[in-house]
């Protein structure tokens, strides 16, 4: 394949083309890639690489003075809300079709063997801190499940700047994914190896640099789909409020060099000086003689409520605006005396931000699951009849959140509609109660006791 793109012109707009030619680096350039925008991210999500670290050294008579340097992880903060408020609990499956059984099994077993509820808050707090990331699902060979060599299960592999990828995406002109790559890097002995892996529908493209040559193996995609997922956003979660963290940081780092300065209290004199005090005396005294000797403390001149009202309007800020939380313990005092819909309505704001994030990831788990759906045809079971289930089958997802479900205030509503009378049978009830192990041999038991409770 490649003899003859070399014999024939290289459609230098195709991507495909150039990569099996070796031009890789013209391939590369033809991508999309945020790459830039993710190392800038990294760098205010990591608190070490924060501006306030950048403070210009300061200098009394040519000597430096030590200063404070103190980052706050706001980020860390803003994005642990916005991903337990969308992945608090794990996204539950729901089986939308008939006569599907089997094909909807398979999947669901794969989504818990691959551990889809921790790699979709791992996945999500990327995308939030770094603005781009995937998943790349991978066929696999079980052996202990499987013994005859043929792959019989799906892995999920999170691809992200963290892990050593940068990510590049090639969109056609109606918006729908042409190609993904990821380049990364490997190490062999003393030598670093560059790789940049492109994956189509129909090939995978497996590139690495050698001696500064490009080395190509293309290979089919035994998925005939391309398996990855791809997750992006303009901005990070902080973006907004970038600004205002760093006044911040900067308030707080020149409050403690004003507190390393002048905390402690420093002794003026003025005139002659007859005797200090020693340390170990009790009942210190100064003496001082010759006309216009004083003592005096001196103590700093300082708009310290100003500083303070500054601070605490920028935390405020800095939460209003990202929608996050406030979990102070004075609030969380106050939220322990609140009804269930009170309490929601406390953290409406950060429900809704959760619910305007469903826009790409519905749409990210729909191309996951057909991305599952299409290696198990393809791949793990090429039967007719689960061909059939497969195409058939029609899946449903929920979504919660972390807060606690408010019950009481439902079953309230329920029994008023019901004119107070019960609206759960005592069987139900001890069902539904989670300190009761086995709910058939309790309701006998309540049963027995009410059959020797003497009648009054």
């Amino acid at each position: 394949m490649a003899d003859e793109l070399q014999q024939n012109e290289i459609d230098r707009t195709d991507i495909k083309s150039l990569l099996i030619a070796g031009l890789v680096d013209e391939a590369k350039a033809l991508f999309s890639t945020r790459k830039d925008k993710v190392e800038e991210a990294l760098k205010q999500w990591n608190v070490s690489t924060h501006k306030v670290h950048d403070r210009p050294k300061k200098y009394v008579e040519s000597k430096e003075v030590p200063q404070a340097k103190l980052p706050l992880p706001y980020q860390k903060k803003i994005v642990s809300s916005a991903v337990a408020f969308l992945f608090g609990k794990p996204v539950k499956l729901i089986q939308l079709s008939s006569n599907t059984d089997n094909a909807f099994k398979m999947i669901d077993n794969l989504w818990t063997d691959m551990r889809m509820g921790s790699k979709n808050r791992k996945n999500a707090r990327t995308v939030f801190s770094q603005t781009a990331a995937a998943k790349m699902f991978v066929e696999y060979k079980d052996v202990d499940a499987n013994g005859n060599g043929t792959f019989n299960s799906i892995k999920c592999i999170l691809i992200s700047k963290d892990n050593g990828n940068d990510l590049y995406t090639k969109k056609d002109q109606y918006g729908v994914m042409y190609s993904i790559a990821r380049g990364y890097s490997s190490k062999i002995g003393d030598r670093v190896i560059e790789h940049f892996d492109a994956e189509f529908n129909d090939i995978i493209v497996r590139c690495k640099k050698v001696d500064g040559i490009w080395l190509v193996v293309p290979e089919n995609n035994l998925a005939k789909k391309i398996r990855f997922s791809y997750y992006e956003q303009d901005q990070t979660e902080w973006d907004d409020v970038q600004e205002l963290i760093e006044r911040q940081e900067m308030l707080i780092s020149k409050r403690a060099d004003n507190n390393d300065y002048t905390a402690d209290s420093i002794l003026v004199l003025t005139g002659d000086v007859e005797s200090l005090p020693d340390k170990e005396e009790t009942g210190k005294v100064v003496k001082l003689k010759g006309e216009g000797a004083s003592a005096k403390y001196l103590s700093p001149q300082m708009a310290i409520d100003m500083v303070k009202d500054e601070r605490t309007t920028l935390d405020n800020y800095i939460l209003y605006f990202t929608d996050t939380p406030d979990l102070s313990s004075e609030q969380l005092k106050s939220m322990g005396q609140d009804s269930g819909k009170a309490l929601e309505m406390k953290f409406f704001p950060a429900i809704l931000k959760a619910m305007d994030k469903l826009e790409v990831f519905e749409e990210m788990i729909d191309r996951e699951i057909n991305i599952l759906k299409a290696m198990i045809t393809n791949i793990i079971d090429v039967s007719p009849a689960m061909a059939t289930e497969i195409k058939n089958l029609r899946i449903g997802y929920q979504f919660g959140n972390p807060l606690p479900d408010n019950v009481k205030d439902f079953l309230e509503m329920l029994s008023t509609a019901a004119g107070g009378k019960s609206i759960m049978s005592r069987k139900t009830a001890v069902e539904q109660n989670p300190l009761i192990k086995d709910a058939d041999a309790e309701n006998k038991l309540i049963d027995a006791e009410e059959m020797s409770s003497p009648i009054e």
